[in-house]
């Protein structure tokens, strides 16, 4: 059965729209860490409080920044830690694995040879995660279903998020673990032809379906 799915692809831990989470890895919009602001601050008479918030605002998008420092980013470089496991192995033998055993027949299928063949190649680059180094992300307005600004904004957004692991040499593992946790899921995105609106059996397909029909059913029975 053809299986399509208009909404985000779903991770196996949540509901992932890739790039405006992913902007969140720019430090100075985690304005939701910020604890609430004091009656005072709204007070239109409060000239203080109105400077002292002007001045914990991010000068990129204006929000607020948080009261507290922002710690270091979770890394991938240590063995024994959950980041480490996901990024070395979990991802790929269990996540990628499973995914590819949910939908063994189409990709084995002529028309997503493509498809497997970049499928295959995500998970030789995660079998060597310690080793391979980021690179961009690849975009084809030609090919992409969505409108031209869209495409061209994701791609200026990963760009600025991705260009400070790929100049700094960045692996799989030292780079944030957020922020190759989410880049992993649009490499699938990628290596799939999700927005390849030319190929009809990748365009919009979605690779955990059948994960989601089953999570479904299982909270109904």
């Amino acid at each position: 059965m053809r299986m399509r799915s208009h909404i985000r692809i779903l991770t196996p831990f949540c509901l992932v729209s890739f790039v405006p989470i992913a902007t969140a890895f720019v430090p100075c919009t985690f304005s939701n860490l910020a604890p609430p602001m004091t009656m005072a601050s709204y007070s239109p008479d409060s000239s203080t409080a109105t400077a002292a918030t002007a001045s914990k605002t991010c000068g990129k998008t204006g929000n607020p920044l948080p009261n507290l420092p922002i710690p270091d980013p979770l890394l991938s470089l240590t063995p024994g830690t959950w980041a480490y496991d996901t990024m070395s192995r979990r991802l790929n033998e269990e996540i990628l694995q499973r995914t590819y055993e949910e939908n063994e027949e189409a990709f084995n299928s002529p028309p997503f040879a493509n498809a497997l063949q970049r499928f295959n190649q995500l998970r030789a680059e995660l079998k060597s995660a310690s080793i391979t180094k980021l690179r961009h992300l690849e975009f084809n307005q030609s090919t992409d279903g969505r409108p031209a600004e869209v495409v061209e904004r994701e791609e200026r957004e990963w760009q600025g998020i991705l260009a400070p692991h790929i100049d700094n040499g960045d692996t799989w593992l030292s780079a944030p673990w957020l922020v190759t946790e989410f880049y992993a899921y649009r490499r699938l995105m990628e290596a799939i032809g999700y927005h390849d609106k030319f190929n009809p059996d990748t365009y919009l397909w979605d690779p955990f379906l059948i994960a989601k029909r089953a999570g479904l059913d299982s909270s109904v029975n």
